[in-house]
């Protein structure tokens, strides 16, 4: 409603990881529970950040503290709510439903609830499972998935990360294709077997790295504004870690085309 007053457009993310906080208090890594911390909240000195003092990971946590489970019954009982909401205000609530929100970093962003790296059959199977229950709720929807956090994660899965992208065991297992392309031509398999269309736009997240900082020298603000050129220029190599041309528009329209033609892009 907020977003509407302001004549903005929503683009609403629906859970996929299999939890969601139970309440605004709880936290996963209690001092009073694990010990001294790293680092606690200061609101709340009891809230600890998952980490020694030495900076090691501590843990496992009980997703039951802080969370509890949902899964596609869920998703498909809040779009039919939303659905209901449309006809009451006679215009729709909900321009795009975004699958959840970068899940290959679950196992670093929401280790507490989710610390094993995820795969290329997990994304696909919590996909199918959840975009099925939004469609099923809400037919003329727009469904945008799957929220990859960056370069890597385009074409390897957490796991791979986390065996190393040069043994790549997930991507091996599944015809050493990259992630995007598989998921994909998945999507699109079950849309030729099934009739059922479970993706509108390809959702990526693109961070021009190296200008997340409060630096304002001549220098630094002439990178911010050459890092845009990896979104578009083949010619510019990025000056970062990936040290190779981007050219991510054309790159994702190129894999758009190849694995499921008519998918818009999300950026």
């Amino acid at each position: 409603d907020d977003n509407a007053a302001a004549g903005v457009s929503t683009a609403l993310t629906m859970p996929m990881l299999g939890w969601v906080a139970k309440d605004t208090t709880s936290s996963s890594f209690p001092v009073s529970v694990f010990g001294e911390q790293q680092a606690t909240d200061p609101s709340h000195p009891d809230s600890g950040n998952g980490r020694a003092p030495d900076g090691s990971e501590i843990g496992p946590a009980d997703p039951n503290r802080t969370s509890v489970t949902v899964d596609e019954r869920s998703t498909e009982e809040w779009v039919r709510a939303i659905v209901a909401a449309n006809a009451e205000k006679k215009r729709r609530q909900v321009a795009i439903y975004m699958l959840d929100n970068e899940p290959m970093l679950w196992n670093s962003t929401h280790r507490d609830v989710h610390p094993q790296a995820t795969t290329y059959d997990e994304l696909l199977e919590k996909t199918l499972r959840h975009a099925s229950a939004i469609r099923r709720a809400d037919k003329d929807g727009k469904i945008a998935g799957p929220g990859l956090w960056g370069w890597p994660a385009y074409f390897y899965s957490a796991l791979d990360k986390e065996k190393g992208f040069f043994f790549r065991p997930d991507r091996r297992a599944h015809d050493d294709k990259p992630l995007l392309n598989w998921w994909l031509e998945k999507l699109a398999a079950h849309e030729k077997k099934t009739g059922e269309v479970l993706l509108d736009y390809v959702d990526i997240h693109f961070y021009p790295q190296n200008v997340y900082n409060d630096k304002t020298a001549p220098e630094t603000v002439a990178l911010r504004l050459r890092s845009t050129r990896s979104l578009w220029d083949p010619s510019y190599v990025e000056e970062t870690w990936i040290k190779e041309p981007l050219r991510l528009i054309p790159r994702m329209k190129e894999i758009i085309a190849e694995s499921y033609p008519g998918r818009g892009l999300v950026i």
